[in-house]
This record gives structure tokens, C-alpha cells and sequence, in this order.
């Protein structure tokens, strides 16, 4: 998601929701799609006003399921770019792969995760099995609420605005479970790429893996284990979660 411009033009910067379309029975909607167009061009918005329930929360309300822009429908599962800080566990200690600037009003991209800006991933890259990776999380919640709504439009990917990009369709892994919605440019704590995983449901939410698994995880795990989950290749052993 969010390749940067080249001498052959921009990025159409559509999400991997849009890109996955196929695969949920939706070949209808995905040939709607100009993909030789920006993701913000007439056509491609109008597509976007489509739903697809896939990419909500049974659970939410419907005012929750809106975007920041008029008449196009949000997205409640997102990327896992991957963990920030240092390694849990690590001997001697390190940090989980960063790109960007963590002090800029979207605070920077993980690069430990599956899903994250300008990168392709293989099966081979998953070192710690797809078993006990993260893939996608739920951000379905309200919690905290302030400033500008974290949900953004299911087809918008990421900006490559160098050291400050953002990402729409991805999020690192910051915070704990349930923690924090807010962004708020201004503050160092509620950076835009940090959004917390959220649910509408009480104790956890919900996380896909990278073979495939669904699993709710618990508000109150680890958040060290958190971390360890979020990261393809830390090759730190995990227990029982």
C-alpha cells in the first residue's frame, strides 16, 4: 500500500480491502475500481459508497461503519504494520524495524508486521509461522473519542509523505488493546498510525492470523505478548495466549 511517485506517475493508493475484493465474491465491485486512477477521483469514490459487510463489525452501530468522508463507508479491520519500540524478550535488547519519524503528527510506520506501507511480504518472511502472527486487527471502537475520527474511507491505503506518513488502511502496534481512538496531531500520545485496536464488545476485540485463524484477544494480555504477535520475525518464543 502507498508506493511512492515515480517518473511513471503516482500511486492509486487504494487499500489491500479494495485489492481483496475478488476473494470475497465481489468481482462486481472490484471491476468498478479504476486502478489506473487516484483513489480520490469521482469514480473511484463512487465505488467506495458501496458496502461490504465483510468489513464491519456485526456488532457496530451504523453511524460507526461511516467514514470521514461524505457517503463513503469506513473500515473496521485493519493492517498490522507491526510493534514499536524495543524487542520484548530480546537478548541483547534491539528494537522492532521503524520507518519514518515517531515524533511527526502520524508518528511513524512499523516494518515487523505483515501488512504495513511500501512493502511486499511472503510466506517466507513470516519467521515466526503465520500461527503465531497477527495479520489484521479490529478498530471498531469509540474509545476516548476526540479531535478527528480515526476512520477513515475502506478504499483510502497510506501516503508516502516521507518521514510523515500515514496509514489508513494499517496501524501500529503502540498501545494495548482498547486503549485509545483519539488522533490528535498535536499530542505525542494519540499519533495517527498508533490508533489502538478497539471493539465494540466488552474485554477484547477481534484479530485475524496469518493462517487464517480468528482469535478475540483479551484487553488484558501482556502487552509484551501483544507485541511479540504483532511481529512476522522477532523469533521470540510465545506462550499461551
Amino acid at each position: 500500500m502507498g508506493r511512492p511517485q515515480s517518473t511513471e506517475g503516482p500511486t492509486n493508493n487504494f487499500s489491500w480491502l479494495v485489492y481483496i475484493l475478488p476473494m470475497l465474491e465481489q468481482n462486481a465491485l472490484y471491476d468498478q475500481f479504476n486502478f489506473n486512477e487516484y483513489y480520490t477521483t469521482t469514480n473511484n469514490r463512487a465505488a467506495a459508497m458501496n458496502r461490504v459487510e465483510t468489513y464491519f463489525c456485526p456488532s457496530s452501530r451504523n453511524a460507526d461503519q461511516k467514514s470521514n468522508v461524505t457517503n463513503v463507508w469506513a473500515m473496521h479491520y485493519l493492517g498490522l504494520a507491526g510493534p514499536i519500540g524495543a524487542v520484548n524478550g530480546a537478548n541483547p535488547t534491539r528494537n522492532y524495524q521503524f520507518a519514518g519519524n515517531n515524533s511527526s503528527s502520524h508518528g511513524g510506520v512499523g516494518q515487523s508486521g505483515i501488512l504495513t506501507m511500501n512493502q511486499n511480504r511472503t510466506f517466507a518472511d513470516i519467521t515466526d509461522g503465520t500461527t503465531n502472527t497477527l495479520l489484521a486487527g479490529e478498530f471498531s471502537g469509540r474509545v476516548g473519542l476526540t479531535g478527528s475520527s480515526p476512520l477513515r474511507p475502506w478504499l483510502q491505503g497510506a501516503n508516502t509523505n516521507g518521514s510523515n506518513a500515514a496509514m489508513y488502511c494499517c496501524k501500529n502496534i503502540k498501545k494495548t488493546i482498547n486503549e485509545e481512538a483519539s488522533y490528535v496531531g498535536s499530542d505525542p500520545l494519540k499519533r495517527f498510525n498508533d490508533v489502538s485496536t478497539s471493539s465494540q464488545h466488552k474485554g477484547g476485540a477481534q484479530f485475524l492470523l496469518g493462517d487464517g485463524g480468528v482469535r478475540f484477544l483479551s484487553e488484558n494480555i501482556n502487552f509484551g505478548t501483544y507485541q511479540n504477535l504483532a511481529s512476522m520475525d522477532d523469533e521470540i518464543p510465545i506462550g499461551e495466549f
